[in-house]
C-alpha cells in the first residue's frame, strides 16, 4: 500500500463504514486485516497509520493511542503523532486519553523538541477536565494546581504565562475554594 493512497482509502472508508454503530463486520474486518498487515510489515508504517485513523473513527481513543505510541517508537518520532492524537482527544473530550498521550511525550524528556508543548497541552487537557467535565477529586484537583505552580515556576510570570496564570487562577477561584 503506498502512503499516497491512504487518505483515498480513508475517505471511501467514511462512506462505506457506519462508524457510530457498535460493531459492524466491515469494521472487524478492515481491523483484522490492518492488524495483520501492521504485524507482518512493521516498518510500512502505513498500516499503523490507518489502524491509528480507524480507531479515532470510532472514539477508541485509547487504543489508537497505544498505536500511536507504539508507531512512534518504532519510527524514533520524538511525539508528533501522539502529540496529534492527543489533540485530537482534547477536541472530543476525550482529556483522560489526551493526558495520557501528553504525558508520554513529557516523559521522553526535555531534549524532544514537542516536550514544552507537550507540557502546556497536559495542563489544559487537566483545566478542561476540571472546568468543563468538572470530573476531578481533591487529589486530582491539588494534583493540577501544583502542576501549574510547578510550571509557572519553570517559565516564569510574564505576558508569555498570562493564560497559565488565568486558568490556575480559574481553578483556585471556582474549584479550589481559594
Amino acid at each position: 500500500l503506498e502512503p499516497g493512497y491512504a487518505s483515498s482509502i480513508e475517505a471511501i472508508l467514511t462512506q462505506k463504514i457506519d462508524f457510530s454503530a457498535e460493531n459492524t463486520p466491515e469494521f472487524d474486518l478492515i481491523k483484522g486485516r490492518l492488524l495483520e498487515k501492521s504485524q507482518k510489515k512493521p516498518n510500512d508504517y502505513v498500516y499503523t497509520e490507518m489502524l491509528i485513523w480507524l480507531f479515532t473513527q470510532k472514539k477508541q481513543f485509547n487504543t489508537a493511542l497505544v498505536q500511536a505510541q507504539a508507531l512512534d517508537k518504532r519510527e524514533k518520532g520524538g511525539g508528533r503523532r501522539v502529540f496529534e492524537l492527543g489533540t485530537m482527544c482534547v477536541q472530543n473530550k476525550a482529556y483522560d486519553v489526551a493526558r495520557k498521550a501528553f504525558q508520554y511525550i513529557v516523559d521522553l524528556g526535555d531534549d524532544k523538541p514537542l516536550f514544552l508543548d507537550a507540557e502546556f497541552a497536559l495542563l489544559n487537557a487537566r483545566y478542561l477536565e476540571i472546568t468543563q467535565s468538572r470530573n476531578f477529586g481533591a487529589d486530582e484537583l491539588n494534583a493540577t494546581i501544583a502542576a501549574y505552580e510547578q510550571m509557572l515556576l519553570k517559565v516564569g510570570k510574564s505576558r508569555n504565562s498570562i493564560r497559565l496564570i488565568s486558568e490556575l487562577a480559574h481553578i483556585q477561584a471556582y474549584y479550589g475554594n481559594q
